[in-house]
């Protein structure tokens, strides 16, 4: 089990990281691109390609 101090570190850093993916659509689309969500072109994978929540924000 984590510590509460190694608790507030990794929220720290998921915010920080967070934040930096939101700035620029350019920076969330390659973010989605590396994990593999979707193809270099934009178009999702087909694993995901009928999740409801991924179509209703096109």
């Amino acid at each position: 089990m984590i510590s509460d101090k190694e608790r507030k570190e990794f929220t720290k850093a998921m915010r920080a990281y967070t934040k930096e993916l939101c700035k620029s659509k350019e920076a969330s689309k390659d973010y989605l691109v590396k994990v593999g969500i979707l193809m270099p072109k934009g178009n999702l994978r087909k694993p995901y390609r009928n999740l409801r929540i991924l179509r209703d924000l096109g």
